[in-house]
């Protein structure tokens, strides 16, 4: 079993030490490292310059016959560093910088949010098995979903935390809202990381941007740019009740 599972945890080391800018691959290796693990988890990326029919044609043609590698498997021990990875803010900044020095970047100008949207929506699809009833998979890598800070603890750190969660979030929907369009709703799996009866939760951290944007906007260029990451979310996150309202 080891032997079999030798080329799997291979390339998944691979990606990781990528993701975490440990290693240089070229662009279109480490495209085809994410689509191993997100066509294993059951989704696909769309890669290059395909269109969203091609892509859809990709996936119902591959992923009822295809041998399960266990890629997904194998890369839930490192969900942290993918959350990490699509939660930085310098990340797609980092990725250009990475692959100057891998050598020329055919994709220098996407391949970042191909990346990120790859891993987004592999995430989406590891929180979406692991929550269960009880929303376990929530509690393990979002726990600051279900407590914002109160009115009495909206600080400048709090505020800063806010805006990384709403962006994180918004990542993750998009990772959600990518496979649904994707798989045209077909998959065995209605991929909704963030249950629908969590949107209580988002508006309030949506109002904590709300309340404090007068007083900590003058901060930095982050804290300018908040009003526009809570406004990306409520927007990807209506779309997404929206599609599962319709699915239903």
């Amino acid at each position: 079993d080891r032997d079999k599972m030798f080329l799997t945890r291979t390339v998944i080391y691979e990606l990781v030490q990528a993701l975490k800018f440990k290693s240089s691959i070229p662009d279109e290796n480490l495209l085809l490292l994410v689509q191993f693990v997100v066509l294993d988890a059951g989704g696909t990326l769309s890669l290059y310059n395909s269109s969203v029919t091609e892509t859809s044609a990709l996936y119902s043609t591959q992923s009822p016959s295809m041998v399960t590698t266990c890629a997904s498997e194998a890369m839930r021990p490192n969900l942290n560093d993918c959350l990490d990875f699509i939660a930085d803010l310098h990340t797609i900044t980092k990725i250009k910088t990475n692959m100057k020095v891998a050598g020329a970047s055919l994709n220098e100008d996407t391949l970042g949010s191909q990346l990120k949207s790859g891993i987004s929506q592999y995430l989406s699809l590891e929180i979406t098995r692991g929550n269960g009833r009880d929303n376990r998979a929530i509690t393990r890598y979002l726990p600051w979903l279900y407590h914002p800070p109160s009115a009495m603890q909206q600080g400048p750190k709090e505020f800063i935390d806010c805006i990384g969660h709403i962006r994180l979030m918004s990542w993750l929907l998009i990772g959600s809202l990518t496979h649904t369009a994707i798989t045209e709703g077909s998959a065995p799996i209605s991929c909704l990381p963030i249950p629908l009866e969590a949107s209580c939760h988002i508006a309030d951290h949506i109002m904590v941007i709300m309340t404090g944007f007068a007083e900590q906007s003058s901060a930095s260029v982050l804290h300018m740019s908040s009003l526009f990451h809570a406004f990306i979310l409520c927007q990807v996150r209506s779309t997404i009740v929206n599609i599962a309202q319709a699915l239903a």
